[in-house]
Order: structure tokens, then sequence, then C-alpha cells
């Protein structure tokens, strides 16, 4: 019987190139970053100004951010790419970049590394938002795809809710993805945004994308009025057995979804759950706004008897919807 594939790189492979471009242009960023944050309006709290000043410090081929949810680790990720001194960089949401990544590879007929160098071959600096691994699938094309990005040289910014060691938690699987966590521990500065207050829990709602999604509890779960919005159910979304991909084509075609028929969010099963979580995840690193109607509040969804694993995310990006009656 074969032995399961190690999830991680190969211990004999080429060593990675020696990483000059990337530090070089981290090095040019610092102080561009340090002025991009202090010309904003924006009070930071002690964990947060210590997260500015080791990013800034960092002299590896990038950064990988980690932090409870609400905490800004985006808004600064996003403040250090804005910095960065090329216009050859790229920002990606973790789903949409390996969906591209799985359709170009079966097109292509081509390994991941090379469907990678192919994708990336402009690009001197990429920034992963919501960088996670959940399942092994997953975990063997991040392997391949950290290789070609630290071979190509590329400055690497990553944001996450986990440490790099409790990626792939599985017990079953997360020994043999430890040669990825080395790799990132390696060469990317590890940044912890220490604990504080979730800001998204109590940042207004605005009048555009994301920020302006609503949350309507009705006992009847009615349809609400007629709005410039793509209405679906929440059984052809959630208890369909649907994937983040599907969610990716639905954010991609559509600025406003209504969702209507959702039960009490703590009493639906596991699977239904973990998919609910999911749409909201991609609506949100979309900016695509989101009206639902339920029988009961979203905050139900914290008692849920399986939570889903970003579970955590999920509930800060909900509290974001502003309640209607």
């Amino acid at each position: 019987m074969n032995e399961d594939p190690v999830v991680g790189s190969d211990t004999d492979a080429e060593p990675f190139a020696v990483g000059i471009r990337a530090s070089t242009l981290a090095a040019r960023t610092r102080g561009a970053f340090v002025a991009d944050v202090e010309r904003r309006d924006v009070t930071l709290d002690t964990q947060q100004r210590g997260a500015v000043a080791a990013l800034a410090a960092s002299d590896h081929r990038g950064a990988y951010l980690w932090g409870g949810v609400g905490r800004g680790k985006t808004m600064l990720a996003d403040a250090y790419f804005r910095s960065i001194p090329t216009t050859a960089k790229r920002r990606v949401h973790f789903h949409a970049f390996f969906r591209e990544l799985h359709g170009r590879i079966v097109a292509d007929r081509r390994p991941i590394e090379a469907t990678v160098s192919d994708m990336l071959a402009r690009d001197e600096a990429v920034l992963f938002d919501e960088f996670h691994v959940h399942d092994v699938a997953d975990a063997v094309f991040l392997a391949r795809t950290l290789d070609a990005i630290l071979n190509l040289d590329i400055l690497i910014v990553a944001t996450s809710n986990d440490p790099p060691s409790a990626l792939l938690p599985d017990p079953e699987f997360h020994d043999r993805f430890l040669p990825t966590i080395a790799l990132i521990e390696q060469h990317l500065t590890v940044i912890e945004m220490g604990p504080g207050p979730d800001y998204r829990a109590t940042s207004p709602g605005g009048p555009n994308g994301f920020s302006s999604s609503t949350w309507t509890a009705r006992a009847t779960a009615a349809e609400p009025r007629a709005c410039d919005a793509a209405t679906f159910s929440f059984a052809e979304l959630c208890i369909a057995p649907r994937s983040s991909w599907d969610f990716l084509d639905l954010a991609e075609a559509h600025r406003r979804i209504v969702v209507t028929g959702i039960p009490a969010l703590d009493e639906v099963d596991p699977q239904t759950a973990a998919r609910f979580c999911v749409l909201i995840d991609v609506l949100a690193d979309a900016d695509v706004a989101f009206d639902g109607v339920s029988a009961a509040h979203w905050s139900r969804l914290r008692h849920v008897d399986e939570p889903p694993v970003d579970l955590a995310r999920t509930l800060s990006r909900l509290s974001l919807l502003t309640d209607l009656t």
C-alpha cells in the first residue's frame, strides 16, 4: 500500500532563490508605509502600533500578520501593500486565488508550480488576505504554491486569524504540513496582532458594499420590499451542496444579494451552517452587500451545536449588519 503524500515542500529540492529582490522591496517600503499610517485619521491601540513597527522593520521576504477578528490586520496590510513601490503587485483573497489556480491547472494541464509562475510572472509582490488552511486538499495546493512564490522571489504579505503553527489543525494531517509551516516561519516575518477590541463590531455601517448589509428578523421570514438586488432562497445557497467557488461566481455577478427564508441558525445542520459562513466570508471579501431575511436574529448562529471552523470571523462580519424591523 502506498503511503499518503507529505503535505509540504520537498526536502531534496533545490534551495530557494536568495531573496534579494523581495527583501530589497521590503526595505524600500518602510518609510512610505509608516508615513501612510501616520497620515490616516486612525487611533491605533498598543498592539496595532507594535504591528506597524514590526511590519516596518521586516527584512525578510515578506510578513505574516495574524490575530483575532476585527483587530485591523487587513487595514494595516492594505496600508503596507499600498506603500510597496511598484505597480507590479497583486492583492488576492484566498478563495479567489485558488479557484483561479485550479481552473488554470485543469485548462492548461500543467503542474502547480508552472501555473503559479505564469499567474504571477509580472508581479513583484502579492498580498493574501484571510490566509487559512482547513483541509488537506488546500494544504497540498498551498505547499506547492508557496514553494513557487519563494522561487520567484516575490514579496509576500499575508493576513490570518491563525498563527502558522495552527494551520491545517486536523490532527490526522497536521504533522504532514509542518514543512510548509517551517517555510513560512523561516522566510516571512511572523507578526502577532495581540488581543484587543473587535473594531469591526463597533464600526458604523456604510452606504455601499458589505458594510451596508442588513438583517431583517420576521416571524414569517417574508421577502423584503423590492430593491436593486438579486434574490435567492437560503435553501438554494446553503442547504444545496454549494462550494466557495459557487459563492465567488455569485459575488462576481452581483453587487447586492438578498437571501430569504433563513431559518433560526442554531437549528441548522453543521454542513448548512458551514456553507452560510463561507457565503458571508466570500461576500465580505468581495465587498458585496448582503440582505438577510430570517425568522430569527443572526446572533443565534453562535449557539450552533457544531461551530464552523471560522465562526468567530463570520460573527464579527455579521456584526456590521444593520438590524431592520
